[in-house]
């Protein structure tokens, strides 16, 4: 049974690929911010056939130990999907727009990058494997023509470009390394003006699961759609 690490699964996007990786058979190693969460999530999954494990950490901290701890009891994911993020607004003057850049940053990029410095070397044993970024064209360098929302872009132009560095690393391995964009979301973050469902996000996400998704290592990417960076 192939194990599936995924951030913010408590929501939105998150919960929609927990239920589909559970229905596909999947252990789904299911993180949250609080465990308060735990009870919903618990009746949510009810009657699906896959297995599942439930941890609690605070992406603005530390959460090494938890990420020590998923690798005693669970040992190494042949999936990493950092799902979790945030989307702050540039509104104040200087010194709040800049805090919100840096507040972006520690959910947007440090908490993915911590997770993914933590397992990729010890996934490169693995005879499968994938480690998804979920990013969004706001972040794409070349496709930015409205300017605006500059705390959620730089994050997540640097959440690509981390993403890039680590498919280099990872290019004689047989882990596929991915940076997703699931497409402008009808969840509490996309707003209910948004034109797509949860489940057309978990149908291109799921792609990258697939064994036609390791031509595209390295790719951003909605669906089978290259974005530019």
């Amino acid at each position: 049974m192939r194990k599936a690490l995924i951030t913010g699964i408590n929501t939105g996007i998150g919960m929609g690929l927990a239920k589909f990786l559970l229905q596909n058979g999947y252990f789904v190693i299911g993180c949250v911010r609080k465990p308060e969460y735990f009870d919903l999530l618990i009746a949510e999954f009810k009657g699906f056939k896959g297995q599942y494990s439930l941890y609690a950490f605070d992406l603005n901290s530390d959460f090494t130990d938890k990420l020590q701890e998923i690798e005693n009891t669970q040992g190494i994911p042949e999936v990493i999907i950092n799902n979790s993020g945030v989307f702050l607004t540039d509104s104040g003057d200087f010194e709040a727009r800049y805090n919100n850049i840096i507040s972006s940053l520690e959910v947007n990029l440090k908490a993915p990058m911590r997770i993914c410095e933590y397992f990729a070397a010890k996934m490169r044993s693995l005879p499968w494997g994938r480690i998804i970024n979920i990013s969004s064209k706001m972040g794409s360098l070349g496709d930015n023509s409205s300017g605006g929302y500059l705390s959620y872009r730089s994050s997540k132009a640097l959440l690509n470009l981390y993403t890039i560095n680590l498919a280099h690393q990872m290019a004689d391995s047989k882990i596929v390394v991915l940076t997703l964009h699931p497409g402008w979301i009808k969840t509490r973050m996309g707003g209910m003006g948004a034109p797509d469902e949860i489940g057309a996000a978990v149908e291109r996400i799921a792609f990258a699961l697939t064994d036609e998704a390791s031509e595209f290592h390295g790719e951003f990417l909605v669906g089978k759609e290259k974005l530019p960076w």
